[in-house]
């Protein structure tokens, strides 16, 4: 969307960019992906040439392009239609459409009292994806007191259907050069009017529409300096501000002749109280009393200004060169006194005897920068060039810069953004007449790629993650990645710095993260590595890069008795993590006590049901050995209402006697599988001490067969053998995957 008041967002922070391994410096603002030309040809009846002026993107990522193309109809003047055309990101044409007056006023006239010309120049799409345009429409001057109106439609998002029109003249020739959309999506034009025959003959002409397209009934203003038509002051550019100020920047007839080379203009820059035109504060640049204008202007979230545009610094105006390309930041509230501040300038000046010159500026809201378009002269061939720039918006100082070369001759006019993606408008030549041209291109963005960047875990035990860095563009300059940890007793990071040449920008470079020992019984804990970007190539340089955050997994004994080195470690720990256990009490596991009954019942119903279970109270009528007042009762009698135990026979559950290993594999599976689960049939091969015949065979076996047990040896299971609290710690880990 064009919008000209614009919206301040976050730095870029990470853009994970594909690009091939490559030693090339790419020193450019985006890659482009395709050019597009539209090419009236043979149909031309006038001079076949083809221009495109403004472009802006869709909600959908299309692209809409506006200008004029050629008409079929014959005539001895210019005779062009108005022409739109969408493209979708892939560059394929979506339509295209003419809008004509069908008038042509003749053969025997003066050059501009024959033209009719139809013409596009700006366009905007507002939320609902309507295409607002603005340009000239041509009339007949005898029956309509017309040559070319002021002229502003909303279309529908096919081009097809006006939802509604503007058409304005006081005089024969009026244009409307640009428009900009507020945020409430009201309407803020700039043109140009002919009011009358030797003293207002060419003012700047101001408009502004409510989304729907009432005209606001203080408009139209107008600015006038030059009274004769060879110094005609023109508003090419509009902008609207947060506070919904209106500015207009254009130039302003000074002196000079009919006819002369060194008539003079003005850059001229202006902003308005929409409510009554009073103009709050102006500024007027004159390079050498010859030919200076401004083209386009744009408001930040900050309410400053940036306009582009052009400067002699030549000799006269009646050739093509020694213009520069000029940028100026405005401070948007002035001086306070009705006069401008500049906080900075920048230039461009082309090669001698040529011309560079600005025509259109975007903010980028993914980079908080500024992209800038327009046109520098070969310096061999004399041949006009596209060129793009991308400005910090805090210096005026260059961060990328690229060139279009072109055989025949490429003008940029228009540039919009849309995220990562850019469009440039404007015509390029084919070797006998111009074309209207779109260029869509890929922003490069600086950024590191981290590979992983989540899932980073450390352990106190020295244990490490590695992660591979490299940057996600090529650079111009060397650029410096400073890492730190921002808890070195918890984790590590080294190297300390890493350096990325324009060599190899893409190379992954590794990092190592190391667990620290912190002998503290403080759980896992987070950290984070932390990076500083610095580069002499200014889109690096400074680039905010978002924490990694890594997890050092606590490995200080929970439990007195349960050293770092004991061989069930790790099991007793994810017990006591998970919150199955705490402990036998006064800090202390008892890893080699025998797990009774009563217990087991505990360890198993958190295992079902998780470790917030709490089961109903006990009747005491399940287990004549298990009364209410039994410290477990309430877990023996919810394992047997689970239906994992039946007790030890003759109505009791003995909860006071140890769990053999036997047992132990009856009420695991049953525990994970539920309480109908059949093991298979038991193959009495598995362990040397566990026949087919025996009990509970098919269960130790099939414990086995699911990686819960390896036995008691390499040969035997001990099946007999009752189960400490360590082998417990290792069962329920492996049981329930904790």
């Amino acid at each position: 969307m064009k919008r000209k008041k614009l919206v301040l967002s976050m730095w870029a922070v990470i853009a994970a960019m594909s690009m091939g391994a490559t030693t090339q410096v790419y020193a450019k603002v985006g890659e482009e992906q395709w050019r597009s030309h539209e090419d009236s040809g043979t149909n031309g009846g006038y001079d076949k040439n083809d221009f495109g002026y403004e472009v802006a993107f869709d909600s959908q990522g299309n692209v809409v392009t506006v200008g004029s193309v050629d008409s079929s109809q014959s005539g001895t003047a210019a005779n062009d239609n108005a022409y739109v055309v969408k493209y979708n990101a892939t560059g394929t044409k979506l339509w295209d459409h003419e809008y004509d007056d069908g008038d042509v006023e003749g053969t025997n006239c003066n050059f501009y009292k024959c033209d009719s010309t139809d013409r596009l120049y700006t366009v905007a799409v507002d939320s609902a994806d309507n295409i607002i345009v603005g340009g000239a429409w041509s009339g007949k001057y005898a029956s309509e007191n017309y040559h070319q109106a002021h002229w502003v439609r909303s279309m529908t998002a096919d081009g097809n259907t006006a939802n509604w029109e503007h058409l304005w003249y006081q005089g024969p020739w009026n244009n409307c050069f640009d428009l900009a959309l507020s945020d409430s999506e009201d309407i803020y034009t700039a043109g140009k009017a002919f009011r009358s025959f030797n003293t207002n003959e060419g003012d700047w002409v101001l408009f502004h529409y409510s989304s729907t397209g009432t005209v606001d009934p203080n408009y139209p203003y107008f600015v006038n300096v030059g009274q004769n038509y060879w110094l005609e002051d023109h508003g090419y550019g509009a902008a609207v501000d947060g506070n919904g100020y209106h500015y207009a920047v254009g130039r302003i007839g000074v002196s000079g002749t009919l006819g002369g080379s060194t008539n003079d203009f003005d850059w001229h820059v202006r902003k308005f109280d929409p409510a009554d035109g009073t103009v709050l504060w102006s500024d007027t640049l004159d390079e050498n009393h010859l030919y200076d204008q401004a083209r386009k202007v744009i408001v930040d979230a900050n309410n400053d200004v940036y306009v582009v545009g052009q400067l002699n610094r030549g000799t006269d105006n009646s050739t093509n060169q020694d213009y520069d390309w000029v940028v100026i930041k405005y401070d948007g509230d002035g001086d306070g006194a009705g006069g401008a501040v500049r906080l900075w300038t920048h230039r461009v000046t082309g090669p001698a005897g040529k011309t560079a010159a600005a025509h259109d500026i975007a903010w980028d809201n993914v980079t908080n920068t500024v992209v800038v378009v327009g046109y520098v002269a070969n310096e061999t061939t004399g041949v006009n060039e596209g060129r793009m720039e991308r400005l910090d918006p805090a210096t005026g100082n260059v961060i990328r810069e690229q060139m279009f070369p072109s055989t025949n001759g490429l003008v940029p006019v228009g540039v919009a953004l849309q995220g990562d993606n850019i469009a440039i408008s404007g015509y390029e030549g084919n070797g006998s007449d111009w074309d209207v041209t779109t260029i869509y291109l890929n922003a490069i963005r600086a950024g590191l790629t981290l590979t992983p960047d989540t899932g980073l875990t450390t352990t106190e035990a020295g244990g490490t993650a590695t992660v591979q860095v490299r940057l996600a563009s090529a650079p111009e300059q060397d650029v410096t990645v400073n890492l730190t940890s921002s808890n070195v007793g918890e984790g590590t990071v080294s190297p300390a710095s890493l350096t990325f040449t324009p060599a190899n920008w893409d190379i992954p470079q590794t990092i190592t993260l190391t667990g620290v020992e912190d002998s503290v019984d403080d759980g896992d804990q987070a950290y984070t590595i932390q990076f500083a970007v610095s580069s002499t190539d200014l889109l690096y340089d400074g680039l905010a890069v978002p924490d990694l955050t890594v997890t050092n997994q606590d490995n200080d004994p929970m439990f007195a008795d349960v050293p770092i080195g004991y061989w069930a470690y790790d099991g007793i720990q994810s017990l006591a993590d998970s919150g199955i256990t705490s402990g036998c009490g006064d800090d202390k596991y008892c890893p080699t006590d025998e797990v009774t009954r009563a217990q087991m019942a505990v360890f198993l119903e958190r295992g079902i049901h998780g470790t917030s279970f709490i089961p109903p109270a006990a009747t005491g009528t399940v287990f004549d050995d298990v009364p209410t007042t039994y410290w477990a009762a309430d877990w023996i009698e919810a394992l047997a209402a689970d239906s994992i135990t039946s007790g030890c026979g003759g109505g009791n559950y003995c909860p006071d006697a140890s769990v053999n290993r036997g047992q132990m594999a009856v009420f695991l599976l049953k525990s994970k599988h539920g309480s109908d689960y059949v093991p298979p049939a038991a193959t009495g091969t598995l362990f040397d001490d566990v026949p087919a015949s025996f009990w509970s065979a098919s269960w130790i076996e099939q414990l086995a067969n699911e990686g819960i047990t390896m036995g008691c040896d390499p040969d035997n299971y001990c099946p007999n053998d009752p189960v400490t609290r360590d082998s417990m710690a290792i069962f329920l880990t492996r049981t329930f995957d904790l």
